[in-house]
Protein backbone atom coordinates (compact mmCIF):
# COMPACT_ATOMS: atom_id res chain seq x y z
CA UNK A 1 0.00 0.00 0.00
CA UNK A 2 1.21 3.35 -0.77
CA UNK A 3 1.41 5.85 2.28
CA UNK A 4 -0.27 9.13 1.28
CA UNK A 5 1.69 11.05 3.24
CA UNK A 6 4.60 9.85 2.14
CA UNK A 7 4.12 8.46 -1.08
CA UNK A 8 6.03 5.26 -0.42
CA UNK A 9 5.51 1.99 -0.40
CA UNK A 10 5.22 0.55 2.83
CA UNK A 11 3.75 -2.27 4.82
CA UNK A 12 0.23 -1.60 6.48
CA UNK A 13 -2.02 -3.62 8.39
CA UNK A 14 -5.69 -2.75 8.95
CA UNK A 15 -8.05 -3.98 11.88
CA UNK A 16 -11.32 -3.03 11.03
CA UNK A 17 -11.62 0.69 10.64
CA UNK A 18 -8.28 1.53 11.24
CA UNK A 19 -4.80 1.25 9.81
CA UNK A 20 -0.85 1.67 10.73
CA UNK A 21 2.07 1.04 8.98
CA UNK A 22 4.48 -1.34 10.36
CA UNK A 23 7.59 1.19 10.71
CA UNK A 24 4.98 3.87 12.76
CA UNK A 25 5.77 2.56 16.05
CA UNK A 26 5.44 5.23 19.02
CA UNK A 27 5.77 3.01 21.89
CA UNK A 28 6.86 -0.64 22.57
CA UNK A 29 5.79 -2.19 26.43
CA UNK A 30 6.16 -5.74 28.07
CA UNK A 31 3.59 -7.60 25.43
CA UNK A 32 2.54 -4.70 22.53
CA UNK A 33 3.54 -2.86 20.57
CA UNK A 34 1.93 0.78 19.97
CA UNK A 35 1.41 2.33 16.40
CA UNK A 36 0.48 5.79 14.80
CA UNK A 37 -2.50 4.78 12.64
CA UNK A 38 -5.81 6.50 11.11
CA UNK A 39 -9.29 5.72 11.18
CA UNK A 40 -10.23 4.99 7.87
CA UNK A 41 -13.45 5.82 7.92
CA UNK A 42 -13.39 9.63 9.45
CA UNK A 43 -9.15 9.63 8.38
CA UNK A 44 -9.02 10.96 12.21
CA UNK A 45 -5.32 9.99 13.48
CA UNK A 46 -5.44 7.43 15.95
CA UNK A 47 -3.31 5.18 17.89
CA UNK A 48 -3.79 1.86 18.03
CA UNK A 49 -2.00 -0.96 20.19
CA UNK A 50 -1.44 -4.20 18.94
CA UNK A 51 -1.15 -6.90 22.03
CA UNK A 52 1.37 -10.02 21.90
CA UNK A 53 -0.64 -12.39 23.63
CA UNK A 54 1.53 -14.94 23.69
CA UNK A 55 3.58 -12.68 26.13
CA UNK A 56 1.02 -12.81 28.55
CA UNK A 57 1.79 -15.94 30.62
CA UNK A 58 -0.49 -15.67 33.62
CA UNK A 59 -4.53 -16.42 33.04
CA UNK A 60 -5.29 -13.53 35.37
CA UNK A 61 -3.35 -11.56 32.68
CA UNK A 62 -5.29 -13.06 29.77
CA UNK A 63 -8.62 -12.43 31.48
CA UNK A 64 -7.84 -8.65 31.55
CA UNK A 65 -7.69 -8.67 27.68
Amino acid sequence: MINPQSGHNELRKKIEDYSYGLKDVIGRGFSSVVYRGTNDKTKEKVAVKVIDIRAIQGKPEKKML
